[in-house]
């Protein structure tokens, strides 16, 4: 993965472009609803010819390697009731993507959309029910992958989690958070415990993850993605802890970039504006993991917005 040469921090790049500021403020063309369509069918295709051996020369993204002799990891394997879980190998050479909130929807389309480039998937969600159904479908399609419970709101739990995904799968390369406490409740009944504990998961935990993988990060030149709303912008009284946690991360999301973009990694946020999976097809998840993989690959704006 190609990424922008490292540069100095300047005081000009202490500013955090607002919406519409030009290309770093920039949305996604609208070809890339189309392309996450096809993309579903070229998945089928792909997984039919391709070589499921760690390292084999048709892996996406991997570059040709002996088979490797370690490290493993387990996973559950439904079709083999009886043999519920079997070691699987994992090539030291692939990348790793790590989601903060794993379970349907986008969580599980990114899991999708970057294992089918060949990366290694770390799945951290709060219970493993929610996100076992994921975990073998990823299996069943030959992407490596390991799954960790943790509360994001919980610091020392959420980076013991990550830590333990990172010795299973390796270095980390991308890290995608898409944790948040989407309840509503009108502001002017919100309980200050409550809505600290909210901002715990919505953005704390956001931090407290960079924070754990930054080594990581820094060495494989990698990216952080974040998952924004447009309550972060547009507040709603009666979504009130959630508005003040959106506009937090979008607020973290525009430190992150200023300062992890002269080391070499790139921080974003995808800023999404309505529903997901909701009836509009522009709105899927299929369509949101095309735009975070867009973003993992141009490493250019601080914020998309669709």
């Amino acid at each position: 993965m190609s990424r922008p040469p490292t540069r100095a921090p300047s005081a000009q790049c202490l500013a955090y472009p607002p919406v519409g500021a030009g290309a770093q403020a920039r949305q996604i063309p609208a070809q890339v609803a189309q392309r996450a369509h096809k993309r579903d069918e070229r998945l089928v295709a792909r997984r039919s010819a391709t070589s499921l051996t760690p390292g084999g020369s048709n892996c996406c993204c991997v570059p040709p390697a002996p088979r490797p002799t370690g490290p493993c990891f387990l996973f559950p394997t439904p079709e083999q009731p009886d043999q519920r879980r079997r070691p699987i190998l994992v090539n030291p050479m692939a990348n790793t993507i790590i989601i903060i909130g794993a379970g349907p929807g986008i969580s599980a389309a990114v899991a999708h959309r970057f294992g089918a480039e060949g990366y290694a998937v770390g799945l951290i969600g709060r219970t493993p029910p929610h996100s076992e159904a994921l975990v073998a479908q990823l299996a069943a399609q030959g992407i490596p992958v390991a799954f960790e419970a943790a509360d994001a709101g919980n610091t020392a739990d959420l980076q013991a989690a990550l830590r333990r995904l990172s010795a299973k799968l390796g270095s980390v390369r991308v890290l995608l958070y898409n944790a948040a406490v989407k309840k509503p409740g009108d502001i002017l009944r919100l309980a200050a415990d409550d809505l600290v504990q909210d901002f715990n998961v919505n953005v704390v935990g956001a931090l407290s993850s960079v924070q754990a993988v930054l080594e990581e990060l820094k060495q494989n030149g990698g990216a952080v993605l974040l998952t924004g709303g447009g309550l972060g912008t547009h507040p709603h009284p009666a979504f009130g802890s959630l508005s003040i946690g959106k506009a937090g991360l979008r607020n973290l999301a525009g430190q992150l970039h200023q300062c992890l973009q002269p080391e070499g990694v790139y921080a974003g946020l995808l800023t999404i504006k309505q529903g997901v999976d909701q009836g509009n097809p522009a709105y899927s998840s299929a369509v949101m993991a095309e735009h975070f993989w867009h973003m993992a690959q141009t490493r250019t704006a601080p914020e998309t917005i669709v």
